[in-house]
């Protein structure tokens, strides 16, 4: 037994190690970003937009997610270099495309507006639909819906036809209507249950252009890899233990 028991103990002791490296995962990060706007990722739709009280109408706008290069960045979540999928979550300022803007990063969940709920089950519940379409449509539903997520107070109803933020398709552009209806049933289903550990929401200020959102994906951590590989060493430890013949005195 005592062979055994070491194991076990071994087992305990990496399993502590492993929830002390895991533990920082859920900790919140922020630094500074330097982004270039390179345009719209998979093109946009038009809209028809009001927003604010009284309302500020903005018409023939376009909707959809924005590619940014990481030109430099002191967060560890973006590598110099790479590309990001961004979302815009306000409306009273611009962003130009070809132009390079610094962004503080501040995670969703340590930021925790009163929108955080809602947006965190939009992204869990259909982000996956619009990377796999990866059209405008798709694109452009979701950049309405989060507008509507985020400009609306938490307990007020998602209706893109009503409340502090509206949007409507020009008479000139069917297909809008389509993103819009998909966006409106994203907006009607979302759930209070909704699982939403698979995506990590970000969020990008900048005083003087357009506050954005950024998702990233949360790979299962090695350690946690490290840890099912430790119970599955200890079972197989069992395993042989009981197999091996009592010695025979």
């Amino acid at each position: 037994m005592s062979k055994l028991k070491f194991s076990l103990k071994a087992i305990s002791v990496v399993a502590g190690m492993v929830v002390g490296v895991m533990a920082p995962m859920h900790a919140a990060t922020a630094g500074t970003v330097n982004l270039a706007f390179n345009g719209a990722a998979y093109g946009y739709e038009n809209f028809n937009l009001q927003n604010g009280n009284p309302y500020v109408s903005d018409y023939n706008q376009p909707a959809g997610g924005f590619t940014m290069k990481v030109n430099t960045s002191n967060d560890p979540q973006f590598k110099t270099g790479s590309s990001i999928l961004t979302w815009c979550i306000e409306l009273t300022q611009s962003i130009t495309q070809g132009s390079n803007y610094n962004y503080t990063t501040t995670d969703l969940t340590a930021a925790n507006p009163s929108w955080a709920g809602r947006l965190q089950e939009l992204i869990a519940q259909n982000y996956q639909t619009v990377l796999s379409a990866a059209n405008s449509i798709t694109s452009a539903a979701m950049q309405l819906a989060i507008w509507e997520v985020v400009n609306e107070s938490a307990n007020s109803n998602l209706d893109l036809s009503s409340g502090n933020f509206r949007a409507s398709a020009p008479l000139f552009n069917g297909d809008s209507t389509s993103a819009r209806d998909m966006a409106q049933g994203w907006l009607n289903n979302l759930s209070s249950s909704a699982d939403t550990g698979k995506y990590k929401i970000v969020m990008l200020s900048n005083g003087s252009a357009q506050d954005l959102v950024t998702v990233l994906p949360t790979p299962i951590p090695a350690a946690a890899l490290l840890f099912g590989s430790a119970l599955g060493l200890g079972g197989l430890m069992q395993r042989r233990r009981r197999a091996t013949p009592a010695a025979v005195a």
